[in-house]
C-alpha cells in the first residue's frame, strides 16, 4: 500500500490559471486490459466541473425498497453531511446502515487538527502521514479533487471504513472534508496558518520512554503535505484519521522472507507464522463478508500489520484500504472499476464481483506469501486477464511445496465462485493447520528416508495434479 520515500517540497505556491482535469470514471475496458500490471488505466481527460460549497453539496442516496419511507439528505449545523437511509425489508440484520461518512469544517480548523505529520507513504488515492491526533498516534490520509464526488473511492473508504469494527480491520476514527479557497492558501504559504505548537525536542535522557512530545526533525508543514498533493484553490480536501499499523505491509514481510526459513526461525516456525497471519485476515475478511462487503482490492500491499506481544511473529494482521470495496446485496455486483490485475477473479475481468472474488485474491495471496514470489511476474497485464479467464495460466508450485497448503490454494481459486470456500470455512480451515504443524515433530535428526520419502510423495501428487510446470521440477 505504501511507498517509502520522502516527497519533494516546492518553495513557493503559485494559484494556477487551470484547474486540471478530471478523469473519466468508465474508462474502457480495452484500456484496462493492455494497461501494465501495477500501474492506473488510462483514462480521457473531461472538463472539471465548478466547484460547489459545502453547504450546497447534495448528497446522492438510494432508493428505498419502503414506499412508505423516503430517503433524504441531512445537513447538521454545517458540521456534517451524513446521508439517512432506510432500511431494507429485505436486506439482512447485518447490513450496515449508509452513511457517508464525512464531517465538514474549514480548512483552517483541519490543519490544527492533526500535528507533527511525518511521510509514510502513497496509499490507495491519496498520501499518507504518521500524525499526533488527539494525543494519540495515527496514520491520517490526505485526498485532493476537483469536486466533492459522494459516490467515488474515497466516499466509499470513508463510508464503509467507519463501519467496520473488528481487531482484524484497520480503523477508522474520523473524516473530515474541506473546500479550499486561495485566501486560505495564501495564510499557509506565508506561514500563518497550520504551524505545530509542540517543539522538536532532540535531546535523547537514555531513559527508554522517548520524548514526550512525540516528535522529530522530520517534522512537516501543513503547506509540505499541501504542496505535496497538489492543493489548488476550488479543490475539496479530504482527510481521514486511522489507526496507524507500525509495522507496515504485509507486502514488505514477504519481501523480507519473513515466512521463510530463517536464523530468526526454522521451517516450521515460518509456516506457522504464515499459516497465523493468514488466518487473521480470513478473519477480517469474515467480518466484511458478514456486513455484506466486497473489499475488491485484496493483496499483500492492503493488508498492514501492527505490533502485537499475542505471539512470537510480533505483530497482527489488518485488512485495510476500501477504496474499491462496495455493498453486494445480492449473487454478485456489476463494477467498472478494476483493481490490481494479478490477484483478481476470472469474473470480475467481466464487471462481476461477488463473495467469492475476495476469496480468489485470498488464494493468490497464500501463495505469494509461501512462495515469495510476485504472481504471473514478467507478464503483460493482457496475457493475465486472458490465461486467467481461459483456465490456460495457472499459479506454479515449487516441487517440494507442501500439499496442504496447495490444496488450500486452489480450493480458493477455482474458476467457479461457488465453489470456493468461505472465509468461515477457511478460518476453520487454518485454525486446524496449524494445529497439525504445532503437533509435528520437530526432530531435526529426522531420517533422511522418510523425508525423502515424502518430498517425493508431496511432488508425485501435485505431478499428477499437473501443478507442477517443467520449469519448476
Amino acid at each position: 500500500m505504501f511507498c517509502c520515500g520522502r516527497p519533494s517540497v516546492k518553495e513557493t505556491y503559485r494559484v494556477p490559471d487551470e484547474s486540471p482535469s478530471q478523469p473519466d470514471k468508465n474508462a474502457t475496458a480495452a484500456a484496462k486490459i493492455t494497461e501494465d500490471v501495477k500501474g492506473p488505466a488510462p483514462v480521457i481527460p473531461q472538463p472539471a466541473p465548478k466547484p460547489v460549497p459545502l453547504e450546497q453539496a447534495k448528497l446522492p442516496v438510494p432508493q428505498s425498497n419502503s414506499p412508505s419511507e423516503s430517503s433524504k439528505t441531512v445537513l447538521r449545523n454545517s458540521n456534517s453531511l451524513k446521508t439517512e437511509v432506510p432500511a431494507s425489508k429485505d436486506a439482512p440484520k447485518s447490513q450496515p446502515q449508509r452513511d457517508t461518512g464525512f464531517q465538514t469544517m474549514t480548512p483552517a480548523q483541519m490543519a490544527k487538527e492533526v500535528q507533527q505529520l511525518t511521510w509514510v507513504g502513497h496509499g490507495g488515492y491519496g498520501a499518507v502521514y504518521k500524525g499526533i491526533w488527539q494525543g494519540a498516534s495515527i496514520a491520517v490520509k490526505f485526498t485532493v479533487t476537483d469536486y466533492l464526488d459522494l459516490q467515488g473511492a474515497t466516499a466509499h473508504e470513508a463510508t464503509l471504513s467507519k463501519m467496520l469494527s473488528h481487531p482484524n480491520v484497520v480503523q477508522t476514527f474520523a473524516s473530515r472534508v474541506a473546500l479550499l479557497d486561495e485566501a486560505f492558501l495564501k495564510e499557509v504559504f506565508d506561514g500563518s496558518t497550520g504551524k505545530d505548537a509542540m517543539p522538536v525536542d532532540s535531546f535523547k535522557s537514555g531513559d527508554g520512554f522517548g520524548s514526550p512530545y512525540g516528535v522529530n526533525s522530520t517534522t512537516l508543514e501543513f503547506s509540505d503535505v499541501l504542496t505535496h498533493i497538489g492543493a489548488r484553490p476550488g479543490h475539496y480536501l479530504t482527510q481521514m484519521i486511522m489507526e496507524y499499523c507500525d509495522r507496515g505491509s504485509l507486502h514488505q514481510a514477504i519481501v523480507k522472507g519473513l515466512f521463510k526459513s530463517s536464523s530468526k526461525w526454522n521451517n516450521k516456525i515460518a509456516m506457522r507464522a504464515l499459516l497465523r497471519t493468514a488466518r487473521e485476515i480470513a478473519q477480517g475478511m469474515s467480518h466484511l463478508h458478514s456486513c455484506r462487503v466486497v473489499h475488491g482490492d485484496l493483496k499483500p500491499g492492503n493488508v498492514l500489520l501492527m505490533s502485537s506481544r499475542a505471539d512470537r511473529r510480533g505483530f497482527s494482521a489488518k485488512v485495510s484500504d476500501f477504496g474499491l470495496s462496495t455493498y453486494c446485496m445480492a449473487s454478485h455486483i456489476s463494477v467498472t472499476r478494476w483493481s490490481t490485475v494479478s490477484y483478481m477473479a476470472p469474473e470480475a475481468f467481466e464487471g462481476h464481483l461477488n463473495m467469492g472474488s475476495d476469496t480468489y485474491s485470498f488464494g493468490v495471496m497464500i501463495w505469494e506469501m509461501y512462495t515469495g514470489q510476485q504472481p504471473h511476474a514478467g507478464m503483460q497485464a493482457a496475457q493475465i486477464v486472458m490465461g486467467v479467464q481461459s483456465g490456460t495460466l495457472r499459479l506454479e508450485w515449487p516441487s517440494d511445496s507442501d500439499p496442504r497448503i496447495v490444496e488450500l490454494v486452489e480450493s480458493c481459486i477455482r474458476k467457479d465462485p461457488n465453489d470456493r470456500p468461505t472465509f468461515l470455512q477457511l478460518i476453520q480451515q487454518l485454525t486446524n493447520l496449524e494445529a497439525e504443524v504445532r503437533a509435528a515433530s520437530s526432530d531435526s535428526h529426522a531420517s533422511s528416508s522418510g523425508t525423502a520419502s515424502a518430498t517425493a510423495a508431496a511432488a508425485a501428487a501435485m505431478a499428477a495434479r499437473g501443478l507442477v510446470t517443467d520449469g519448476m521440477k
